[in-house]
């Protein structure tokens, strides 16, 4: 038996609560996925253009980088003595 209140309150509350829910997945699974993958598909568009634009590069400028690199300071460039005090 219901203790006061309306009767069937906490069911009707349960069964709100699931349908809201599943109205959300429904809605989520017609619109917001299809979206997501399209972005997906289109993101990996964009890596492949710009992985082919790289490609393009190194082929017109050569495995050589741009610029030169900066000798470190590592052990063996310490030993030679050039630097000590």
């Amino acid at each position: 038996m219901h203790s006061g209140g309306m009767p069937y309150l906490r069911e009707t509350l349960l069964f709100l609560a699931l349908m809201l829910r599943r109205m959300w997945l429904q809605f989520r699974e017609r619109s917001i996925d299809p979206v997501l993958e399209d972005v997906g598909e289109a993101w990996d568009g964009v890596e492949a253009h710009a992985d082919a634009a790289g490609e393009q590069a190194r082929g017109v400028w050569g495995a050589r980088p741009l610029l030169p690199r900066r000798v470190g300071m590592d052990a063996a460039h310490l030993e030679d003595g050039c630097c000590a005090s």
